[in-house]
């Protein structure tokens, strides 16, 4: 029986080593500890990108205050000493701008003045000619630029003026007289900072020309550049 017991102590001995030696046991060094891992919160996420902002239309250039010189025909009728005449104009005119909207211009004409009656005798029919200059103010009513090349315009226009007539039927007149008249037209503009002419600008006149006598009429087509 002691002899049984005994062996079996070996045989449960023997297995014991078996298996410590087929799964060791780490070893732990008190003086050498592992390092100990501390649980970090992870980064945060990267910023997102800005949202981008819908394109800005460009805002409308303010017009630069230039000169404008030019030209300008027209045709229309003139009451001088109560005789309605016909007139044919050349004028030379110039403006500057004043402020975003308003200008100020200056117009020198020379008059062809003619009967307008018809059926007058060829040695009775007035003819004559005569010089008239005026100063003014002219405004933007409306207008609309397209791609900051061409602009369309509506503006009106007050003034005065005086005029020196000759002909052979009522003879010599000095007569003042004030204005009011509506432009219509376009501007072609210039990108190019180094041209020497910036705008380029064609308008038609409707005006009324008012002096002692009456009242006339005018229509012009004129064109004008600036620098």
């Amino acid at each position: 029986m002691v002899k049984a017991c005994a062996a079996l102590c070996v045989v449960g001995l023997v297995g014991a080593a078996a298996t410590a030696t087929a799964h060791p046991q780490p070893y732990y060094d008190r003086t050498n500890p592992p390092p100990i891992l501390i649980a970090k919160d992870p980064p945060p996420p990267p910023p997102s990108p800005p949202k981008a902002e819908p394109p800005r239309e460009p805002a409308k250039p303010a017009p630069p205050a230039r000169n404008m010189l030019g030209f300008r025909m027209g045709v229309g009728q003139l009451t001088i000493a109560h005789q309605p005449m016909s007139t044919t104009s050349v004028a030379v005119v110039t403006e500057r701008r004043l402020l975003a909207g308003l200008r100020g211009f200056a117009d020198y004409e020379w008059l062809s003045l003619s009967d307008i009656t018809t059926g007058v005798p060829t040695a009775q029919r007035l003819e004559g000619y005569g010089h008239r200059g005026g100063l003014g103010l002219r405004h933007v009513l409306a207008d609309t630029t397209l791609k900051q090349v061409v602009r369309f315009y509506v503006d009106g226009e007050i003034g005065g003026g005086l005029a020196w007539t000759t002909d052979n039927r009522t003879g010599v007149h000095v007569q003042p007289h004030g204005l009011v008249g509506l432009r219509f037209g376009y501007t072609m503009i210039t990108p190019d900072e180094k041209s020497p002419s910036k705008e380029f600008e064609c308008d038609f006149l409707l005006r009324t020309i008012i002096n002692q006598d009456g009242a006339g009429l005018m229509f012009g087509v004129g064109m004008t550049w600036g620098g």
